[in-house]
């Protein structure tokens, strides 16, 4: 009788194994929770490819610890009620957490990794409050105060600006965090605001000429429109349509408008337009980086590759550091690292989990990016 229970009980933890998620010990195991498909798909997309890359160089070069990267990829639509369930499907499976993308449903994801301690980087998630007071959440980027009071110190310094205004989408997080950055420190420096206008929408095209009328009747020295590349190709056409050839100035967001205009063999309204960014085309290795990524994926790549690839490497090196993938032990070898010769550059967090980093300012010029100017967190 003995026996037969204990058959009974090896059968039955034989099925239960099978049956339930165990996470894979041969490998290092990175999940990847962001808007795959839908309206969002093109940013998720581009950190991911971005991400994939540096993958795929860390597997031909032996892995981590010795073992090679598996990735779980869930897609959330960008949609804010489907993050949790997206890394729910996955949770129990992974060393690390890749995403979000958006601000808006980074925020949602960082509060439940932190609850579980599941160390977690967003590549492209710039509102300020995703990292606060969570110490297993960390970003590669910059943040929307950074970026914004640095495009306003770069238009009083080196454009002389002394009007401007401030074009944005108030249903949006990352354009909002923008504006107002970019407007309490104009303020500051004595810059006039003379429109400050939160009706354009992403995605939507028609009430952009009569925006771009009440954005110009003041004529500014300046305007700052923070969207990102797509939304942002659309409002510099109509704006130089209308006449206005003074600087537009965006933030990182901007990175991308070349492949949205490339169809029309016509870069011209994106001249004399500047933007911050994470990283310039003058850099050999990211010209590097460009080449491989339009040559696996056929297309321009915007920013958010660049910092998926460098998150990749972030973690790698925190759990080389860790010798293990030993939450914990990552989460602090991350909150410590001291990350060389990124695509971004040269990474520190500071005790919130942002990246301490230098800021590239961009000009297009033709049809080309042009490093301008440098400024540091």
């Amino acid at each position: 009788m003995k026996k037969l229970i204990s058959f009974v009980v090896v059968i039955l933890c034989f099925f239960s194994l099978v049956g339930c998620k165990t996470k894979e010990n041969d490998t290092i195991n990175i999940g990847m929770v962001g808007p795959f498909t839908g309206n969002l798909s093109t940013y998720g997309n581009t950190a991911k490819n971005g991400a994939m890359i540096a993958i795929e160089e860390i597997n031909a070069n032996g892995g981590i610890l010795g073992k090679q990267i598996k990735t779980f990829v869930e897609d959330d639509q960008g949609e804010a009620d489907q993050v949790i369930s997206a890394y729910d499907k996955i949770a129990d499976n992974i060393d690390f957490l890749f995403g979000e993308i958006t601000s808006g449903n980074s925020e949602i994801l960082a509060i439940q990794a932190q609850k579980d301690k599941m160390p977690m980087m967003s590549p492209s998630a710039t509102a300020a409050s995703v990292t606060i007071n969570r110490d297993y959440v960390f970003r590669t980027c910059f943040l929307d105060p950074d970026q914004g009071e640095a495009m306003a110190s770069y238009a009083d310094e080196k454009l002389n600006a002394k009007t401007c205004g401030i074009v944005y989408d108030n249903s949006d997080d990352y354009s909002k965090g923008l504006a107002e950055a970019f407007e309490k420190k104009a303020k500051e420096l004595n810059m006039e605001v003379v429109v400050y206008d939160g009706g354009l929408k992403s995605g939507s095209t028609a009430e952009v000429p009569s925006l771009v009328q009440t954005a110009i009747k003041d004529n500014p020295d300046c305007l700052f429109v923070p969207v990102y590349y797509e939304d942002a190709a659309v409002f510099a056409q109509e704006l130089r349509k209308a006449g206005y050839d003074k600087p537009l100035l965006g933030g990182d967001g901007y990175d991308g408008v070349l492949g949205v205009l490339a169809s029309t063999n016509d870069y011209s309204a994106v001249n004399n337009t500047f933007f911050s960014s994470h990283y310039s085309v003058s850099d050999q290795k990211v010209v590097d980086f460009i080449n491989k990524y339009k040559a696996k994926y056929n297309e321009e790549p915007a920013v958010f590759a660049a910092l998926g690839y460098d998150a990749i490497y972030m973690i790698k090196q925190a759990m080389e550091k860790a010798g293990s993938t030993d939450k914990q032990a990552v989460r602090d070898a991350l909150a410590a690292i001291d990350f060389k010769g990124g695509l971004t550059g040269d990474i520190k967090f500071d005790a919130n989990g942002d990246p301490i980093k230098t800021i590239c300012i961009n000009e297009y010029k033709d049809g080309k990016m042009v490093l301008v100017d440098k400024r540091t967190k």
